[in-house]
């Protein structure tokens, strides 16, 4: 007898042809809306970064207008006073195409500000809001240093400090004295360059 190998019928031919194109007919869909997704996704994502650094930008908008001036953050702290345009009551839109509002009240504790800056970025229909909470405080020092709100001049030969420190809020003349510490938000004038001692205590006590 002669042998033969088997070969499939059309039949069985046509059946696999059309399991593997039901299988392409699942797929490619689910293929496409996933692609769909995976766009609004991305979108979104890049939305809401955008309006996250919004937010951001009204934290230092914020921290700018509040340390520019003594006289703000005082007011602010120990009055509660409110400052304009930080009352929720303007919309910044110098950040992309998005916008920002912020506002700033005293507290929760002393010589304190909280600070809540809204960040909102728009894309087609979608919108994208993100917020930021922020609480700033006095220097620690600032209650055991003598302070200057307008610049300190230290001049004379009968004025010293023994205690704590001295802290400027603009700039600071010290008039080649080495005692004690020195601080300015600008810069100090008349300090002592010479590294050769005594450096630190004038030859005196240092508390």
């Amino acid at each position: 007898m002669e042998n033969r190998a088997k070969t499939p019928s059309a039949g069985q031919v046509l059946v696999g042809v059309l399991v593997l194109l039901l299988v392409m007919m699942t797929l490619v869909p689910v293929m496409v809306l996933y692609t769909q997704w995976e766009s609004k996704w991305t979108v979104k994502q890049s939305k809401n970064t955008e309006a996250f650094n919004m937010a951001e930008s009204g934290i230092e908008k914020a921290y700018r207008v509040l340390s520019v001036s003594t006289v703000t953050w005082y007011n602010l702290t120990d009055h509660g006073t409110p400052i304009d345009r930080f009352k929720f009551d303007y919309k910044f839109d110098d950040m992309g195409d998005g916008e920002y509002v912020v506002s700033i009240t005293s507290g929760p504790e002393a010589r304190q500000a909280t600070v809540i800056s809204v960040g909102r970025a728009v894309h087609a229909s979608t919108v994208e809001i993100r917020a930021i909470e922020a609480v700033f405080s006095q220097v620690a020092m600032g209650d055991i240093a003598v302070q200057g709100l307008n610049g300190v001049y230290v001049t004379g030969n009968n004025i010293d400090v023994d205690w704590g420190a001295i802290l400027s809020r603009t700039e600071a003349n010290i008039n080649g004295r080495t005692r004690p510490q020195f601080w300015a938000a600008s810069k100090i004038l008349g300090a002592d360059t010479d590294p050769t001692p005594p450096n630190c205590d004038d030859n005196k006590d240092v508390w």
